[in-house]
């Protein structure tokens, strides 16, 4: 549409990507007043919009920025769904995981990390009602409707399957098992130390060498996933660390330089929300240890400081 509209230029294609990453803050906002509370949006959006990595993974015209947006909007319908045991919001919710698995070949690993988000809600609220259950089958039959295009297509050409994953896959670099939990391992480290210590060195995708978050950021993240870790009874503050992990597992698999930020960003909502978590935690804590007169003045300085 945009192309239509603009011509076919690359400062057309980054627009679209630009007006993407727009439709993400929304989106991010919408999934964090849902599972958290509306404050908590509030904060990850603030986090999301004014940090590096995703403003660069929304200018560059790449496809794997649709993965976030359409991640947050198949995580808000199948939340509401379970939440308020609505079968509809449900099938909507599959219909988005079905939509994601278009985008980017990272993507693939997002109907595998809600199968483990499905087995920990499980075992911690032991959903029995019919309509929790149904819905959930009518989300998994829709997500694979939708796929079902796609799915026919590579069961009749495996080799566009297979190709990309063939040439990345830490499974195809040759040794045994051993050296593959090494790779993996390792990479996992890499990519998770891209939050703090040491970006992505490509220049294509990221100012070589730039963390993810800001000295000042960082530190809220590992205060939300405390929380969350801290929390995990309660199935929404589940989500984030299951999310975090799983969809790190596209840059985890795959023998290449590392940390790879453009495979990581099926990551970006529970980074942001976490940080989000994070703040909501200290802002809390900052409220109830000052008069409400100098409340504001105290948060208006600590929101100087992040900026």
């Amino acid at each position: 549409g945009v192309f239509r509209l603009l011509g076919s230029t690359d400062v057309t294609l980054r627009l679209t990507s630009a007006l993407i990453g727009i439709a993400t803050l929304v989106a991010l906002y919408w999934l964090g007043r849902e599972l958290y509370g509306k404050r908590l949006g509030l904060l990850a959006t603030g986090v999301m919009a004014g940090n590096y990595w995703a403003i660069a993974m929304s200018r560059n015209g790449y496809p794997n920025v649709l993965i976030p947006p359409l991640e947050c909007l198949a995580l808000v319908c199948l939340w509401r769904g379970y939440r308020d045991r609505r079968p509809l919001w449900m099938a909507l919710g599959g219909i988005f995981v079905g939509t994601v698995l278009y985008t980017y070949l990272a993507a693939r690993l997002f109907p595998v990390t809600l199968v483990l988000y499905a087995l920990y809600v499980l075992i911690v609220d032991r959903p029995r009602d019919g309509a929790r259950l149904g819905g959930a089958a009518l989300a998994v039959g829709l997500a694979a409707l939708v796929f079902a295009p796609l799915g026919l297509h590579f069961y009749h050409h495996p080799h566009d399957f297979m190709e990309r994953a063939s040439q990345v896959l830490v499974f195809e670099s040759g040794g045994g098992w051993a050296d593959w939990l090494r790779m993996m391992a390792r990479n996992y480290w890499a990519n998770l130390g891209a939050l703090f210590v040491r970006g992505d060195i490509r220049p294509l995708y990221n100012l070589p060498g730039k963390p993810i978050l800001t000295p000042l950021l960082a530190p809220f993240l590992l205060i939300g996933l405390g929380v969350s870790l801290r929390r995990g009874r309660e199935v929404a503050y589940g989500l984030l660390p299951i999310l975090l992990v799983g969809m790190c597992l596209p840059a985890v698999l795959t023998d290449d330089i590392m940390p790879q930020s453009q495979r990581m960003t099926g990551t970006m909502p529970a980074i942001y929300l976490l940080v989000g978590l994070g703040l909501e935690q200290c802002l809390s804590w900052l409220a109830g240890q000052f008069p409400r007169g100098r409340r504001w003045a105290v948060l208006a300085v600590v929101a100087l400081l992040l900026l």
